[in-house]
């Protein structure tokens, strides 16, 4: 059925995560399925579920639910010589959400990076939607060839404002990227990050072998200083390792290829700090190759915000701007 909510905020999708109830939307546990396909495929068509809850902090081995769909192993799956084909798996990246409590409110006061936003599931679902559109267009033996859509696949992605991690994640459980995903955001929110990352390790290692893939990349959390004008390198900070100080290599040391985001220009002051941000990353002195950009930007929040982002892109780099068209993105979450 339609939420009675539907009828007040007529331009949001049947899935928005605004009609979901308090502990569904900020402090349960998030699963998001990585095919659309099987019995993952009959999740998506119904209300966004997350499960888990309050203060308890998730585990790998914590049994959990797709959707509402069990997601153990071989679930509906057929065999072939003793292996399930990829549509068949039930692989999902699982986050932590921590609005609900009190130490997450005095790190995220303004519950901007503890919770999924909708525009998360639009890049996360267009991530999984690229990903089995290259299992069906790219034949065997032209995966080490493969050509780039919308800056995919890459080497080295960073994505500025993650949050919880999790567009991120599934870019990395997918194989958009091949060396690192590097997930940014505010100093307060490297221990969520951490735990989220934690979390699904094994399903990243899980997903590469799957694909054949001899390593999965490395993903990483690390706080990021946005820039605030023109010609502001952004700065990384240095993280503990064990009982070592390692610093983190600096983002325009190591500069990714592509650096993608969502809802991070939900209000007009965080406009020119994303685009000074983008530039910067975009105009490091030891890049070789040029930078994509991939942005999932809601307009409810703000419309008038994104449309001046907009013009300073076109109008002050010169890029060229264009929607990624519906037949790359997600069946359900676009």
């Amino acid at each position: 059925g339609v939420s009675p909510m539907a009828a007040f905020e007529p331009s949001l999708p049947w899935w928005s995560r605004t009609f979901c109830g308090y502990n569904d939307r900020f402090s349960s546990h998030l699963c998001f399925p990585l095919n659309t396909a099987g019995s993952a495929a009959e999740a998506t068509t119904q209300a966004v579920t997350s499960v888990g809850g309050g203060e308890k902090h998730l585990e790998k081995d914590d049994e959990l639910s797709l959707h509402g769909v069990p997601a153990r192993d071989g679930d509906g799956a057929s065999s072939r010589n003793g292996e399930s084909s990829w549509e068949e798996l039930p692989l999902q990246v699982t986050v932590r959400q921590t609005f609900g409590s009190s130490a997450s409110a005095q790190r995220d006061p303004g519950a901007t990076g503890t919770t999924v936003w909708d525009a998360a599931l639009v890049l996360a679902g267009f991530f999984v939607k690229w990903a089995e559109r290259e299992r069906k267009d790219t034949p065997p033996s032209k995966k080490k060839t493969q050509k780039q859509h919308f800056g995919l696949p890459c080497r080295r992605a960073l994505e500025l404002g993650a949050g919880t991690g999790l567009s991120g994640l599934a870019l990395a459980a997918v194989g958009g990227a091949s060396e690192y995903v590097l997930l940014t955001d505010i100093d307060a929110l490297m221990p969520l990050l951490q735990e989220n990352i934690q979390v699904n390790v094994d399903t990243v290692k899980a997903s590469a072998r799957r694909r054949g893939r001899e390593r999965a990349p490395v993903v990483r959390a690390a706080p990021l200083t946005w820039a605030t004008s023109a010609g502001v390198p952004v700065a990384s900070s240095e993280t503990k390792q064990g009982n070592k100080n390692k610093r983190q290599r600096h983002a325009v040391d190591d500069p990714p290829d592509l650096v993608f985001a969502s809802d991070v220009v939900y209000r007009d002051s965080n406009v020119e700090p994303v685009f000074y941000t983008l530039q910067s990353l975009a105009n490091a002195p030891s890049r070789r190759s040029p930078m994509h950009v991939l942005l999932a930007l809601s307009l409810e929040h703000d419309a008038a915000a994104v449309a001046r982002f907009e013009r300073m892109l076109r109008d002050e780099s010169g890029v060229t701007l264009s929607d990624v068209p519906c037949d790359f993105q997600h069946d359900v979450y676009r």
